[in-house]
């Protein structure tokens, strides 16, 4: 009975998802590319990195020119060294380009939920059909965080990519290498600096390797050799303007409007008097929230360090990395709903744990399937928005505006309980 359950459950999911998807995927397709392809003007965040990078090439100090973090829109936030990718692209004529970007993203969604399924596979003993496996693929093509990245071309399916790609070497003991994966992430989105916090955890508790001081050093030669090597291109002047000006700017402000879905951004909306749920105002944080933030990181830190060396096992440190991963749409000012692409590596561990052909969970199994349903559906016009918020109370759109950050919260939680039992019953392989 609960096995038809789960299917019967695990069926409706498909259904649902499915048809969001595919009306998302032609959503971008007829309102995106067709039309930029055609050259027509239409607005998407990869125009402001092609001007950053057209900026960057007539005159490199002019790159953050136009850009202001405090105000709506038009601002190039990425760090200097993500020119390494955007100038050589700003090359080919922005339909070419844009297109070119926008579908690289989404591929590498694809390739961030077939490396999920592998490390799945790798260091657990639970599986999932063919079938499933192809769907779960699917579903990392076409979510809503997916979409929304592909119709602005953000730059955060490559973000993904290189994050679990540096977490799978790892797990693999090529922390070298992860290292510097983690310093190209670094350089293009800063978020992935996080991921040195298990990585360089994992070292000193290796328990096979004697030289580990060299291991330590080789890897953070690796990620300072990366950022010294994009100074061949990056005069150091940019870099200094970032790191001691804008990133200090940027970390103030958050927006109100329903795209952001992370703490800074619904603490905000729940104190600015006179919601408006159409708004993309600009707001500076409250000193509190930030301290807030701050301290839930360092204590999330902390525990990180402490758990990987109690519990050592490989699969309990994948867990815990992907979990980082999720910190970073939940914890940045601007948690916008393409950056929650970065928790497609978790949603692939739920998936797993709650459609495994060997096991059913029922708890985890309809929260996931919950999780991904809604994770199909994205802001609704800012238009239709307004017009709703005159028949409505504010507290149904502030729980619209919230819905992703608190499922993924109270799904963390339900995985974090699982793969600790589990570990306690060998369900999953110990280190090697």
């Amino acid at each position: 009975m609960v096995k038809l359950k789960s299917k019967i459950l695990y069926s409706i999911t498909v259904i649902i998802a499915s048809c969001a998807i595919l009306y998302g995927l032609s959503y971008t397709a007829n309102k995106y590319y067709i039309p930029v392809l055609k050259g027509e003007e239409i607005y998407t965040d990869y125009s402001v990195y092609y001007e950053a990078a057209q900026n960057f090439g007539q005159e490199a100090n002019s790159t953050y020119r136009s850009s202001a973090p405090h105000e709506k829109g038009g601002s190039f936030n990425y760090p200097p060294f993500s020119l390494v990718l955007f100038y050589p692209l700003s090359f080919l004529s922005f339909p070419v380009s844009y297109t070119l970007f926008s579908i690289v993203n989404t591929l590498c969604c694809v390739a961030v939920g077939w490396l999920t399924l592998k490390i799945m596979k790798e260091y657990s003993t639970y599986r999932i059909g063919f079938r499933k496996e192809m769907f779960f693929l699917f579903l990392c093509m076409g979510l809503a965080p997916v979409v929304q990245n592909a119709k602005h071309a953000q730059i955060n399916g490559i973000i993904a990519l290189i994050s679990i790609g540096a977490i799978y070497l790892a797990l693999r003991k090529n922390y070298v290498i992860a290292m510097v994966l983690v310093s190209i992430g670094f350089g293009l989105k800063l978020y992935p600096i996080l991921l040195a916090i298990p990585i360089a955890t994992l070292i000193p508790f290796e328990k096979e390797e004697k030289n580990k001081f060299k291991i330590i050093m080789f890897s953070l030669l690796g990620f300072l050799g990366v950022q010294v090597l994009s100074l061949l291109m990056i005069p150091l002047s940019l870099y200094e303007y970032y790191f001691t000006e804008y990133i200090a700017l940027l970390s103030n402000y958050t927006c109100l409007s329903g795209f952001n879905q992370s703490f800074s951004g619904i603490m905000m909306r729940l104190l600015t008097p006179d919601f408006n749920a159409g708004t993309w105002q600009i707001v500076e944080i409250m000193p509190i929230l930030k301290i807030i933030t701050i301290l839930m990181q360092l204590i999330g830190i902390g525990y990180i360090i402490y758990s990987i060396k109690k519990k050592d096992n490989l699969l309990y440190t994948f867990c815990l990395s992907t979990l980082i991963m999720v910190s970073m749409p939940l914890f940045s000012p601007l948690g916008w709903e393409y950056v929650y692409v970065l928790c497609l590596p978790f949603l692939g561990i739920a998936y797993v744990l709650g459609y495994a052909d060997t096991k059913s969970r029922n708890p985890i199994t309809l929260l996931t399937s919950i999780t991904l349903i809604a994770f199909c559906i994205p802001k609704l016009g800012d238009d239709t928005l307004v017009r709703l918020q005159t028949k409505y109370p504010d507290f149904l759109f502030h729980i619209y505006y919230s819905r992703w950050f608190f499922l993924i919260i109270v799904l963390s939680i339900i995985v974090y309980r699982v793969i600790v039992a589990d570990i306690k019953q060998k369900q999953f392989l110990p280190k090697s």
